[in-house]
């Protein structure tokens, strides 16, 4: 089996990449222009105490995580690196359409997702909150829950209405041979 490596963007805006400058434990991560050969641009999602987390493919591979309001980078993981990252869609690169997933390709091995584009949201579990863009000052945010909320009955339509811009777009970019890999995402019919 083998284990992705994707590059994630603003649904809204697609010219620019989660990227990491500032190698320091709780350094904010940016956004940058894409590079390919730059592997703290590539996010492996790795499963870690029944939760995902976020990590990037470069040595020494430090985690993404949400702390004072900030996605920033981690060292090591902890619970403010614990997400769940939900699946809403998929499409063909370079420009199908949009299609629901089937549930079977949940685990995002690379030889299910290659090729392919997704929409996905990723909830940060210790805050409470998913990550969002913020279109004017191309940021970062963090867009806290209702309290009705109830992660259980997510459904497409509502999501893509009440949390727009908590949407991003995930797309597989390279792999790495491993032997284990569990699911690292729910699929959101």
């Amino acid at each position: 089996m083998s284990e992705s490596r994707f590059i994630i963007c603003p649904r809204t805006d697609k010219n620019i990449f989660i990227t990491q400058k500032t190698i320091q434990n709780y350094a904010a991560t940016q956004f940058s222009s894409r590079d390919p050969k730059n592997g703290y641009q590539k996010i492996v999602i790795k499963r870690l105490n029944g939760y995902s987390c976020l990590r990037f493919d470069h040595h020494p591979q430090p985690y993404l995580g949400i702390l004072d309001n900030k996605l920033c980078l981690f060292e090591y993981p902890t619970e403010l690196t614990y997400f769940t990252v939900f699946l809403f869609e998929k499409r063909k690169l370079p420009d199908g359409e949009w299609s629901s997933i089937d549930p079977e390709d949940g685990q995002l091995n690379f030889e299910a997702s290659e090729g392919f584009s997704f929409k996905a949201a990723f909830f940060h579990i210790h805050t409470k909150s998913f990550l969002s863009f913020n279109k004017i000052n191309k940021t970062y945010e963090v867009v806290p829950v209702p309290l009705e909320f109830n992660i259980n009955e997510i459904d497409k339509s509502s999501f893509h209405y009440n949390f727009g811009e908590s949407l991003w777009c995930l797309e597989a970019v390279a792999k790495n041979w491993r032997l284990e890999y569990g699911t690292v995402a729910e699929i959101i019919k």
